[in-house]
């Protein structure tokens, strides 16, 4: 019965605080909102990476390779409208003067865009004639993250293109031998076209559902033999490719999340637990024992005061963000360890300066635990 009448008058005397209610309410509240964007825009693939193209060819091989490049859910395109060239003349040039490119290198200049794929004038010709050299280049910032991204991810587009039309211009030039060999008419223009395309589709088709090349990323380790040679191990891989490292990125971000969770909660119930040093220094603790109640009550009472306004409303909560059971379950049991270890070092430490070295520690332990367990 005294230890409820302490608990209550704990739990009374914490929500009397405007600051208390602070911690209580508004700070979990911003972090919950936090994480709900972060898992809504990243971890489930909305945080899209900004890329500008910029299309000087205007023909219809460089519409298909800007269209299959804006299909890659890793990025946001943003197209440009441009104008046309006369041939001849130092196309580079004639591009940097036009208002869609320097509009383009402006957004990139102030991070709105990661990255702007520019092609050139003559991409077509250059695919169709076996040179895809040159035929684009990327503007973006000496640190932008996404340029190596954007560049590979297009010149993927460019490579299905150039070795579709390589194969198409094989087989119309076999066709073309073997009807000299036998004698037979030459091919004219329209049946020459009609074998390209025909040709061109069939090759294509050999990209989808998945391309004929592609990179997958697989980590090694040394590992020792039983002679005790080092050998190269390879760990079990996941999706691999950029899929793979997105996915390891998003889990390291869901256990930052779930650490800040945990710290923040473990400050706020040794920091509540803390109150018992100045409860001392007023003469709590005296007056209890002259009562002779002892002091097991008062430190229990100010271990589970902390634990029921903190610790178990941040359970709930990080059972309701995660939908993990297990993650909870940690949390309920890491932040009553806390509460208790809190109170056992509020009752030994006499000054505060101290138990806020305790404070801090606690704070840097919780968030590697978690990030390591879980």
């Amino acid at each position: 019965m005294i230890f409820l009448q302490i608990l209550f008058l704990k739990i009374k005397n914490t929500l009397r605080h405007r600051h208390n209610l602070i911690l209580l309410t508004a700070l979990p509240a911003i972090a919950a909102a936090g994480a709900w964007a972060l898992l809504t825009f990243y971890l489930e693939g909305g945080a899209d990476i900004p890329v500008g193209v910029l299309d000087y060819d205007g023909t219809e091989f460089s519409g298909l390779a800007v269209a299959r490049f804006s299909e890659n859910a890793t990025i946001g395109v943003r197209e440009f409208v441009t104008v046309g060239f006369e041939p001849g003349g130092d196309p580079l040039a004639a591009v940097k003067d036009d208002a869609a490119y320097i509009e383009a290198t402006r957004l990139v200049r102030v991070g709105a865009l990661e990255a702007a794929i520019v092609i050139m004038p003559g991409f077509s010709n250059a695919i169709y004639g076996g040179a895809p050299e040159g035929v684009f280049h990327v503007v973006s910032p000496p640190s932008g993250i996404g340029r190596g991204l954007a560049a590979e991810l297009f010149a993927a587009q460019v490579s299905r293109l150039f070795f579709n039309c390589d194969s198409a211009n094989r087989v119309v030039k076999d066709a073309e031998a073997a009807a000299k060999s036998a004698q037979a008419p030459p091919l004219t223009e329209r049946e020459k076209k009609d074998l390209f395309e025909e040709a061109f589709r069939y090759c294509d088709s050999y990209w989808e559902p998945e391309p004929l090349m592609s990179i997958e990323y697989t980590r090694y380790e040394a590992a020792q033999t039983p002679g005790g040679a080092p050998v190269l191990a390879a760990l079990a891989g996941g999706a691999g490719g950029w899929q793979g490292m997105r996915e390891m990125l998003n889990d390291l971000i869901a256990r930052g999340v779930y650490a800040v969770f945990i710290a923040y909660a473990v400050f706020c119930v040794i920091n509540a637990t803390g109150v018992m040093i100045a409860e001392r220094a007023d003469g709590v603790l005296t007056r209890i024992r002259a009562c002779g109640l002892g002091a097991f009550n008062w430190v229990a009472a100010s271990a589970a005061a902390p634990f029921i306004l903190y610790g178990i409303p941040c359970a709930i909560l990080l059972s309701v963000l995660t939908n993990d059971r297990d993650s909870a379950v940690f949390a309920f049991w890491a932040l009553l360890c806390a509460s208790a270890a809190g109170a056992l070092a509020a009752f030994s430490i006499k000054k505060p300066g101290v138990y806020k070295a305790f404070t801090l520690a606690g704070v840097l332990i919780s968030v590697g635990a978690s990030i390591y367990i879980l």
